[in-house]
């Protein structure tokens, strides 16, 4: 069975040099990766991006969120179709692109009347030594929470007995104070400057594009609430483990789940093979 990831997000991602946003409505899109696990030994390697219906005129631009090796080229070209009514740009890695086909991606969408939205996606070559925990990429918390750790398995082990792990935090310098460690630990509340990527990998290895990532998301306001600075607007129930985003109130779908309220399956929804 072909194996993919999908990812329903409709919230602003914070970049390592952040943009400010006047927040309102944003952009609605769905990132859909086929074969993230083991690119490198795959036939077909995508990374997709769907328009909304109501929002088939953005501008869609793909990006690497984090450049890891000095190797490191542009992305494919993307191509664009539309099929049963989904308008959608696809990013192909082939031949030698499939060794590009690692790490962390975005596809971005902008319009004149919303607010920008990306969507992430996660590519982990079959050689990966350092892999999330129970393979979840994700985790979403909310502002003030304590104790928050981002655990990652060790699959293979580093080249030079010996060698430590390095954790770097949205692709800053390697963080000295979670040195020799699998797990990264933030020991006092959480805050949105939290919020990122994390990746860790073995020192002296990080080019070798076989370290793991980790997303996590801050929400700004507690539990069941949205609307920052106040947090006055009241969550509505997001199903099969979705999340509401704190700055519209609306649902983030997990894996393979869309709709207001995450109650349908993606897979479902489509009908067909691209």
């Amino acid at each position: 069975m072909m194996q993919s990831i999908f990812q329903t997000i409709v919230l602003f991602v914070l970049f390592a040099q952040k943009e400010s946003f006047v927040y309102g409505e944003v952009v609605h899109l769905v990132g859909f990766s086929i074969n993230y696990r083991n690119p490198d030994m795959q036939e077909r390697v995508e990374y997709q991006c769907y328009r909304s219906l109501v929002d088939s005129d953005a501008t869609l631009e793909f990006g690497r969120y984090i450049s890891t090796r000095s190797n490191e080229t542009e992305l494919p070209s993307s191509v664009s179709h539309s099929k049963n009514q989904d308008d959608l740009q696809v990013v192909k890695f082939r031949g030698a692109m499939k060794d590009q086909a690692y790490g962390v991606f975005f596809c971005r969408g902008t319009k004149a009347d919303r607010d920008p939205t990306s969507v992430l996606s996660f590519f982990i070559r079959s050689d990966a030594k350092l892999i999330p925990v129970a393979d979840a990429f994700t985790r979403t918390v909310s502002i003030g929470e304590g104790a928050v750790e981002i655990a990652m398995t060790v699959v293979r082990p580093p080249e030079q007995p010996g060698a430590i792990t390095q954790w770097r935090f949205n692709g800053s310098e390697p963080v000295e104070s979670q040195n020799n460690r699998t797990t990264y630990r933030i020991d006092r509340p959480v805050t949105v400057e939290d919020d990122g990527i994390y990746e860790v990998y073995y020192e002296g290895e990080r080019d070798q594009a076989k370290g793991g990532f980790f997303r996590l998301i801050v929400r700004a306001c507690p539990p069941n609430r949205w609307g920052p600075p106040d947090c006055q607007g009241i969550c509505d129930k997001c199903y099969n483990g979705g999340v509401c985003d704190d700055k519209s109130g609306m649902c983030i779908c997990p894996n393979g789940f869309m709709g207001p309220n995450c109650l349908t399956s993606k897979q479902a929804s489509r009908g067909h093979d691209l």
